[in-house]
Parts: C-alpha cells; structure tokens; sequence
C-alpha cells in the first residue's frame, strides 16, 4: 500500500511539474545576404532554440555562397564569367533558383526577369555616382535585347548561355527560397512553432508565441511608423512585401524604383507597395516584383498561375487606398484607426 502511495504522489508531481513547465521563446536577429535575418522559435529549451538557430544562420550563409553575385566563387559569378555555348555545372541552390525564375519568367509574361542587370546598371544601381539626366531612349533600347530569360538554357546538369554578356542576378528570389530551404531544415530536426524572416520574407510554422496564429504587419509606404493592419499567417504560410521606398535612384530631383519593369526597359511606377501572399517564400518573392510592375489590372492571370496566393496593393497616390485580390479579405485585417480607407476588390479595380 504505501508503495502504492508513493508511487501515485510521484506520478502527481510529474503531471504538475510538465503543466507548469512553459515552452521556451526565444528570438535572434543578425545580417545575412545583405539584409536584416531573424527569427522566433518556441520549443523546449534554450539549448534547443540556439541549435535551431544555427541552422537558420548556417542555411542563409550557405545559400549566399552559392547565389551571391558579389562572392568571386559563387555559381552566379561562374555563370557570368563563363563563354556561350558551354554546360556551366551549378549546385542545388542555383539549380533550384533558376528553375523558379524560369517558371516566374513564363507566368508574369516576362516581368520578373533575373537577368535585367543591364538595365539596372543603366539606370545607375550599381554605380555609386548619381545620374545626371535620365537614361535615353538609344541606351534603353541597346540594353534590353540583352536581359531576357530566353537568353539563358536549362538543363539538369546546369545552365548555357546562348550570347555573351548575359548576366544572372538572383536577388529578386533567392531571398524567399533561402527562408524556404530554412524552413524545410527546421521543420525536419522537429521544430514546430517557429517564424523565418530575411529582409522581409517571411514564412512561419505552427502557432506564434501568444499560441495564435501568427500576425504581420502591413505597413504604409508613405510612413513606415504607420500600421495599415494586420496579416494572419496559417501554419507554414508565407508573405512578403516589394515598395518603391525600399531602393531608388534620384535623377533630376525624381525617384526611380529599384524594380525595373524589362518590357519597357524603365523602373516600374504607380504602385507604392505589394504585399503577396503565398505557401511559399519562393512564390512571394516571385510574384512580388511582376505585380508590383503591372499594377492590379493584370494580376488575375498570375494569381491564378500560382494556387494559394493573394495580393493587396497599396497604389502611389494620396489619400491612401488599398486594393485586393479575392480572398484576401480573409487574412487582411485593417488598423481600426485606418477605417476612413477605402479598399477595393480587384473586379472592380479600375
């Protein structure tokens, strides 16, 4: 009998002790691939957290070694210093990035295109000398028929490239598919409620910390202190968002958009911001940029290319408006101090 006792009291203090032992939180931020990382986990403790961690941090590292047209020994340098016409071998992650920016070349018609180098150097992003006068329409024309995905051939093994002077830039994707391949990594070693952002590619996992699903917020173009409302991430969701306030370049007292729009060789306008939403980081980054430049109007055609995906616009104008896609009423909640906003279904989108 007393063994009895003794062995039910036991019992008694586990059951307690694992109701009050709370899951551990922890979030870290650090620099990766020319941006701003972090991320949030719960889990059983810190050793487990800081494990989690390094496999985020090392996942980043790993896909910028491969990917970074600023490392001399990436497989993007390798490909833009290579002859036409001979198989360059890549790695996984190149591999994987070119196959999506393939397949987003065909969707936007064009507009997502990762070889718009020389058009972005035209309009001086790679240069640390502002411009003087806008670029003429003689050198936009000269530079476009060199950006062009079908200047470029796929193959399982790597890619070739069909003229000299082609140069691949993956930075419109491989930022989404880093958060993916980080995502994938964690979900594998056990994690379960846990959140990946670099530079704003955001996909999540579970339940946030609060044991909700997880909250975003949408941010105004017009000020970055100003939140428009809220985006609700269900488990393994991503979102991501692309604005003409991020990078520009200002000629003659005007600013330009980092995203250049290749079908017309100029920087896209008439959009503040996008916000898309996706199952994957990789689609978010996809989308973000051809949406961005072709303004709610043409949107439908992509969004249905890409099954789970939304879209909110923010157009450049005041006051501020908000234009969806369908269904993203059901994860967009606007800020109650912003009720005076007009928002507008895309089918009725002007």
């Amino acid at each position: 009998m007393r063994i009895f006792i003794l062995t039910t009291l036991m019992l008694v203090v586990v059951v307690l002790v694992a109701v009050i032992r709370k899951p551990y939180t922890e979030t870290m931020t650090w620099t990766a691939m020319g941006t701003f990382a972090s991320a949030t986990v719960t889990c059983q403790n810190q050793k487990t957290a800081l494990t989690y961690f390094k496999v985020a941090k090392d996942t980043f590292a790993e896909v910028e070694s491969q990917l970074s047209i600023f490392k001399a020994t990436s497989d993007i340098s390798t490909i833009n210093n290579s002859p036409t016409g001979v198989l360059i071998s890549v790695g996984e992650h190149a591999r994987n990035n070119l196959a999506a920016s393939e397949r987003f070349y065909r969707i936007s018609g064009g507009t997502f295109d990762p070889t718009v180098g020389p058009l972005m150097r035209l309009w001086g992003f790679r240069s640390q000398t502002p411009l003087k006068e806008l670029p003429s329409a003689e050198a936009v024309d000269k530079a476009r028929p060199m950006c062009g995905f079908t200047n470029l051939i796929l193959t399982k093994e790597g890619v070739i490239l069909r003229k000299n002077g082609i140069k691949v830039d993956l930075g419109g994707i491989a930022k989404g598919y880093a958060v993916d391949k980080c995502y994938e990594r964690l979900k594998a070693m056990g994690a379960n409620n846990f959140l990946v952002n670099l530079g704003g590619n955001i996909r999540c996992s579970g339940l946030s910390p609060q044991g909700t699903d997880w909250r975003i917020a949408v941010r105004s173009p017009f000020d970055p202190m100003d939140i428009l409302g809220t985006i609700t991430l269900k488990d393994g969701m991503a979102v991501g968002t692309s604005g003409n306030y991020e990078k520009f370049v200002t000629i003659n007292g005007t600013n330009y958009s980092h995203i250049m729009n290749p079908l017309t060789g100029r920087p896209a306008h008439g959009i503040a911001a996008v916000t898309i939403l996706c199952l994957t980081a990789t689609e978010t980054e996809g989308l973000s940029k051809p949406l961005f430049i072709t303004g709610p109007d043409n949107a439908m055609p992509m969004i249905i290319n890409v099954p789970g995906s939304h879209a909110l616009f923010i157009p450049d104008s005041k006051p501020v408006s908000i234009i969806m896609t369908p269904g993203m009423n059901n994860y967009f909640t606007l800020n109650p101090e912003h009720e005076n906003i007009k928002i507008v279904s895309i089918t009725n989108a002007i």
